[in-house]
């Protein structure tokens, strides 16, 4: 997938995943943001927020997989995968 692919197919998805989970306003910030980045006119900036999210993510990934009261942990992965994805696409693109 390239990454304008994931911005139309995957991004809505990814946001809603981390938003459902987190209370913490930073986050939900980015991923807000995130989802009204105009690529690859903004393309610093969602550079920026992916790795804020990678290392949110890198942070309570654990957490997140090991609490019984969270059923989807299967979004969770998908998400932080798209996300180390994204990182990789957006440094093959660099200008």
């Amino acid at each position: 997938m390239n990454i304008e692919t994931i911005l139309r197919i995957e991004l809505e998805g990814l946001c809603r995943t981390i938003r459902d989970y987190t209370s913490d306003n930073y986050i939900i910030s980015y991923t807000n943001i995130m989802q009204n980045i105009e690529f690859p006119d903004e393309k610093e900036t969602l550079s920026i927020i992916v790795d804020k999210l990678i290392n949110w993510y890198t942070e309570n990934y654990s957490i997140i997989l090991e609490s019984k009261y969270i059923n989807n942990k299967n979004e969770h992965s998908k998400s932080f995968e798209l996300l180390k994805s994204m990182r990789i696409l957006l440094d093959i693109t660099a200008d």
